[in-house]
């Protein structure tokens, strides 16, 4: 069972659906499911992120400084 995330914030995502799920007697094994699909992209975001900062070059990296004072 997936569920998708319609919600800018997991934590908050991730408790309505545990609520919906335990209101109606879900498996312990669905709830462990969800539980590690969130902790799963939550990981794919960071690493995302991670990645994009190591990649993105700096602003005016390109730029040699020269101090000329004549």
């Amino acid at each position: 069972m997936t569920y998708h995330c319609q919600s800018s914030c997991k934590r908050e995502w991730a408790i309505k659906v545990v609520e919906h799920l335990v209101n109606d007697d879900a498996k312990l094994d669905h709830i462990t499911a969800l539980l590690e699909q969130v902790e799963r992209e939550g990981m794919d975001t960071s690493r995302e992120r991670e990645k994009m900062i190591h990649t993105t070059p700096l602003p005016f990296a390109h730029l040699r400084v020269v101090d000329s004072f004549v």
